[in-house]
């Protein structure tokens, strides 16, 4: 566990440092599709808040029905800043968050696998920091259903082990992630 701690601080700092000047301005949003996912978050928070069954039906595009999901699915992601909601209601500070969350779980289940499959501590954050900060996430900023799907796999891999206890329990597959053991981390990295 020692080593997942010292993972996980290594991985905030490089997801702060990489993202610079990001972390200064989390109460700004880009336009365009950061603009999207800011509203897609506060829109399926407050309606997982208020009524769940007007999930789908998203206050644009009225009067159509199921408007949520004529664009790219971020529940997942969203999910992951759910707790903050508890704190704040501004949804672009929860987007940005959700931003930075998404390189520090990617991070971290991509170590867990390489630790799981036998890598070494060294080798593994290199897997994880290579893994979570590649050109094609970083590139992709803007896009949260890119960022916060591209773990997936990962998560399902590290999470389906004992983080290298068992090494006959930790498998990476190339099954969805609803068919993984612990689906709800996967969905969420």
């Amino acid at each position: 566990m020692a080593g997942l701690a010292r993972a996980a601080v290594l991985f905030a700092l490089l997801t702060v440092a990489l993202t610079w000047p990001m972390v200064t301005r989390l109460r700004i949003v880009d336009a365009g599709d950061s603009a999207f996912f800011a509203w897609a978050i506060g829109w399926e928070l407050h309606a997982l808040g208020a009524d769940a069954a007007r999930l789908p039906h998203g206050n644009f595009f009225h009067p159509l029905r199921y408007t949520l999901g004529m664009d790219e699915p971020v529940l997942g992601t969203t999910l992951l800043v759910a707790p903050l909601a508890l704190f704040t209601t501004d949804a672009v500070l929860l987007f940005n968050v959700a931003r930075l969350l998404t390189f520090l779980v990617s991070a971290l289940t991509a170590y867990a696998c390489a630790r799981g499959l036998g890598s070494a501590e060294g080798p593994a954050l290199v897997a994880g920091a290579a893994f979570a900060f590649s050109p094609i996430r970083t590139d992709q900023i803007g896009h949260l259903s890119t960022l916060g799907r591209s773990g997936s796999r990962w998560s399902c891999c590290s999470s389906s082990g004992s983080f290298g206890r068992d090494r006959r329990a930790t498998r990476c597959s190339p099954r969805p992630p609803s068919f993984c053991p612990r689906w709800p981390a996967a969905i969420t990295a």
